[in-house]
């Protein structure tokens, strides 16, 4: 069996070797026939994170945060009991408008991502493919 067919792997050393020149992730996986999901897990095994994926901890944090409350009598004009009646259901009623767009653009992104997981597992598959 000649040596160009058996893959090289990728290990913690080569892979900051290879940073360290400026190589991007896309040229490593490409360079080791492996594909970037497969990368991801090994940094995350290698304890090596990326400044994407840290903002997406931190996004994914800041969107599960509780929700700030909002100060009905500092923030409007109160003239009468019935007008700020009225005022505090009109906050209530967009409060409520505004849960259901978060629930569905969290729904779609959750799509999204499934999405995406599944073009590279497809991604693999080919590639596996197209070593043998």
């Amino acid at each position: 069996m000649p040596s160009s067919s058996v893959k090289k792997t990728l290990s913690k050393a080569e892979y900051l070797k290879h940073k360290n020149n400026n190589m991007i992730d896309k040229d490593i996986c490409n360079k080791y026939s492996i594909s970037k999901s497969v990368l991801v897990k090994l940094k995350a095994d290698w304890g090596i994170s990326n400044s994407r994926s840290t903002k997406k901890i931190k996004k994914t944090i800041a969107i599960s945060s509780a929700p700030k409350t909002i100060d009905v009598e500092k923030n409007s004009v109160l003239r009468d009991e019935n007008n700020s009646t009225n005022q505090v259901n009109v906050l209530n009623a967009r409060i409520s408008e505004l849960e259901v767009i978060l629930r569905e653009t969290e729904e779609k992104l959750k799509i999204c991502e499934n999405e995406r997981e599944a073009l590279w597992r497809i991604q693999d598959i080919l590639r596996s493919r197209l070593v043998v």
